[in-house]
């Protein structure tokens, strides 16, 4: 289908300008004009025979002509901001920049001294001025409203996001505004220089702090931090620092529990006399003087498992019939125990073996007389 445009004056007769004001048409007119159900006459002609209209240009205050205009922003990175983000240490950062500052003034230095010594050794006073240095960058970075602000008006904007802090500029340095101007403490104590939350100096900044701290809770970072630096919405910034800490994660992680399985049947046995269930197992061995001598002896346990009761014996070796021996003397002193468990052991299983076969040499038939003949069964 193609679509083309005439002029006006092909189609301006009475009863299509009608059509354009149906309000003042009448049905009777519709129905007997030809014009609404076969159209203008130059559509029955050929194509190549119908008017041509020759479109203009639209004026440029036509309401109909949309103004638009296009708007291109490019963000040059300077070699500043290469320097801050190359490096993933808040410490090497610091010593960088201290070394270009020092490489910066030393030709100055040289000429005013007339001296041709070499800098071989970082200062204090070098690392904050590196520190100041990387502040003043990260400032102009983000900061670059409210310094011009500060520089032209005094102030910064009621929309800014650091005007509760009441922002001054010392040095270049925006600074947090106080009211201890006077007091005698170190200039960062008074007007803390005020620093981004979501660059990355600040995260590396934050991470100096938290191993210099030994990894210390999100509090202690930032009461350490505030006395020189101030982080609008610090609390926040610090602790997404200590949460993605691999070693805290270590340190901090849930420790696994073992469940607990259901205590046996024998465990919680009520009315049952002491040692009925019993326990025995050997413990380390002890060096014990005898006259001249020293000689190891074993320690043997035997625990109920109801009341938890317990009951030493000595053992002067590791053999079966050692075993067998304080075993008896167990027996004589606590009673005859229903069952007893222990582990495998070298003796218990000798000792089992021992006692099974002597159980199997006994006179079972004797043995079933005896009782009947006192009326026991």
């Amino acid at each position: 289908m193609c679509l083309s445009r005439v002029s006006g004056d092909t189609v301006q007769d009475p009863l299509t300008q009608q059509m354009m004001y149906l309000v003042g048409v009448q049905h009777t007119q519709l129905l007997s004009g030809e014009r609404w159900f076969s159209g203008p006459v130059f559509m029955s002609e050929p194509e190549v025979e119908w008017p041509q209209a020759e479109f203009g240009e639209l004026p440029e205050d036509d309401l109909e002509v949309k103004n638009e205009k296009a708007i291109f922003t490019l963000t040059a990175l300077g070699k500043s901001h290469e320097l801050l983000v190359r490096y993933s240490s808040w410490t090497v950062l610091q010593k960088k920049v201290a070394w270009l500052l020092t490489f910066k003034a030393y030709p100055q230095h040289r000429r005013d001294n007339n001296v041709d010594d070499s800098v071989e050794y970082l200062t204090t006073e070098d690392l904050e001025r590196a520190t100041s240095a990387i502040v003043k960058l990260v400032q102009n970075e983000v900061y670059q409203e409210e310094i011009g602000d500060l520089n032209k008006r005094g102030n910064v904007r009621s929309s800014s996001g650091i005007v509760k802090l009441r922002p001054v500029l010392l040095n270049g340095i925006l600074r947090v505004g106080s009211r201890i101007s006077e007091a005698p403490i170190a200039l960062e104590a008074k007007f803390s220089m005020i620093v981004p939350p979501k660059h990355h100096e600040t995260q590396l900044l934050i991470q100096a702090f938290h191993q210099k701290l030994a990894h210390a809770g999100q509090d202690h970072i930032l009461a350490q931090l505030r006395e020189q630096f101030w982080i609008p919405k610090g609390r926040s910034a610090v602790r997404k620092v200590v949460q993605s800490c691999l070693t805290c994660k270590k340190q901090r992680a849930v420790r696994m529990e073992q469940m607990v399985a259901t205590l046996a049947a024998f465990r919680i046995t009520a009315c049952e006399p002491c040692f009925t269930y019993t326990g025995v197992d050997y413990f380390s061995p002890v060096n014990v003087k005898r006259g001249r001598s020293v000689v190891k002896r074993w320690g043997a346990i035997f625990t109920c498992f109801n009341s938890r009761a317990v009951h030493l014996e000595v053992a002067t070796s590791l053999e079966t019939d050692c075993f067998i021996d304080f075993f008896r003397r167990f027996i004589n002193r606590r009673g005859l125990p229903r069952c007893i468990y222990s582990d495998n052991y070298s003796n218990f299983v000798g000792a089992e073996r021992e006692i099974t076969t002597a159980i199997e040499d006994w006179n079972q038939k004797q043995i079933q007389e005896e009782p009947l003949q006192k009326g026991c069964q």
